[in-house]
């Protein structure tokens, strides 16, 4: 779970920085139609739900690597375990806990940030479930009157309800304004705003600690209510510009705070969005579609990462990959799986996974692997075949992980080997210091491979 976590709090540093970008971008598209503002919470909502982005040659989001890196030496050689952020958070707070309650070690206070994580998101889903529960139980008297649209006595505000077969709920005494609220519920469903609004709920109840996700919620239901608002005028004609508006003022209710419920006709500063439809204007179709050209290349640039070149250098490819990933620290799981992915392929027995284990020193990592059923082989033919490959891929790992102390090798959870890294240096020298050049990290190889 403490991975898990890790990793969490990984995707919310990233995603940090983009839902800022986008809260900047916002300003800046304040005069254009709100659409291209939800288009950019694509990127953020990636961010936030997805382990791991796409690397690329270009990306606009800065490396973070380094700056945790920076934190950690400045913590002194005590926190060099390992590179997660949320190691290294919780190292400086059990650094700065020590005068009031003694010392406390990193992985005590990351265990217990994930069981308080887990109970926030345990409370979260429990509270959504039962208001959700709840709203279906006093829609269950709705009258319906045509397809997906149903009437419901002293309902103050209209909305949708349901994901994947979404109904529309009426107050039965809105004759007057019932055009507007239908066009403005069926343009949410037509623009899967309930399923835009169902993953953004997923993504705050998995990043509920932070605020900023909390803060790019609130924006996303804005923007989703004012691109809503400027394609209903757009279908209606602006010449009802005042009827809209006065529908809304209307049948408006007010509500505060963040509301679990799905997209409704009143919500959102009712006071902005009637300014904003009596303002109204579409863009020009050639503006339009350069806009759409530029606010979509500025979102795919949000959702990845660039991606660090490695010198063109002779020698196997994938000492070039592996290279990229040098790190000091054993921690740091993503780079330790991008290394062992890179490692010279055993054919009869493909990567199954890894462990790490930086609780206590010598720190060390697992690598498991599965034999296929083709081969035919049991574990020890598999170590007959490949024994030079295996011990070869084990030297590169240790050589780009500074700090790690020991390596083991399983076949199926069965069979282990296990290797120490004194034993390499005995041989070669210090690993470390001979690949901080990627032709290092090859001669070094070279000297492997010749025994």
């Amino acid at each position: 779970m403490s991975k898990i976590f890790s990793n969490v709090v990984e995707m919310s540093i990233a995603s940090s920085w983009v839902i800022l970008c986008i809260l900047a971008l916002r300003l800046a598209l304040a005069r254009f139609p709100g659409r291209y503002s939800c288009i950019l919470w694509y990127a953020a909502l990636f961010r936030l739900l997805s382990p791991r982005a796409i690397p690329v040659r270009i990306g606009m989001l800065p490396v973070l690597q380094p700056a945790f890196r920076k934190i950690a030496d400045r913590l002194g050689p005590g926190f060099a375990s390992g590179l997660s952020s949320a190691d290294v958070v919780a190292r400086a707070v059990s650094s700065a806990a020590v005068p009031a309650f003694g010392p406390v070690s990193s992985q005590m206070l990351i265990r217990g940030a994930a069981l308080v994580w887990i109970l926030g998101m345990a409370g979260m889903l429990l509270f959504a479930g039962i208001s959700y529960r709840k709203l279906i139980r006093q829609m269950s008297g709705a009258e319906k009157q045509e397809e997906n649209v149903y009437l419901v006595e002293n309902l103050r505000t209209p909305f949708v309800l349901g994901i994947l077969r979404p109904r529309i709920y009426l107050p039965k005494d809105s004759a007057a304004e019932r055009r507007c609220i239908l066009l403005h519920e069926r343009m949410h469903i037509r623009r899967k705003d309930p399923l835009l609004k169902a993953a953004a709920c997923l993504a705050l109840g998995l990043h509920w600690f932070n605020p900023l996700v909390w803060l790019a919620f609130l924006a996303l239901e804005r923007d989703m209510e004012r691109a809503c608002d400027e394609a209903v005028l757009d279908e209606m004609g602006y010449g009802m510009k005042k009827e809209y508006a006065k529908a809304l003022l209307s049948v408006s209710a007010a509500r505060t705070g963040i509301r679990g419920i799905p997209p409704a006709f009143g919500e959102g500063k009712i006071k902005d969005r009637i300014r904003h439809v009596l303002r109204y204007r579409k863009p020009a179709g050639g503006a339009c579609a350069a806009l759409f050209l530029i606010v979509g290349a500025v979102c795919l640039g949000m959702a990845v990462n660039p991606k660090k070149d490695a010198p063109p250098v002779d020698g196997p490819s994938w000492l070039a990959r592996a290279w990229e990933w040098r790190t000091p620290y054993t921690g740091n799981a993503s780079a330790v799986g991008n290394i062992t992915d890179a490692w010279y392929t055993m054919a009869d027995a493909p990567k199954d996974g890894f462990e790490l284990f930086t609780e206590g020193q010598p720190y060390g990592a697992r690598i498991r692997f599965r034999i296929s059923e083709e081969s035919g082989l049991d574990a020890q033919g598999i170590l007959e075949n490949y024994s030079s490959i295996m011990e070869e891929n084990v030297g590169v790992l240790f050589a780009l992980v500074e700090n790690l102390g020991y390596v083991e090798i399983t076949f199926d959870d069965t069979d282990t080997w296990r290797f120490e890294r004194e034993d390499y240096e005995a041989r070669y020298g210090d690993l470390w210091e001979q690949t901080e050049t990627l032709e290092g990290l090859i001669k070094l190889y070279e000297e492997m491979q010749q025994g």
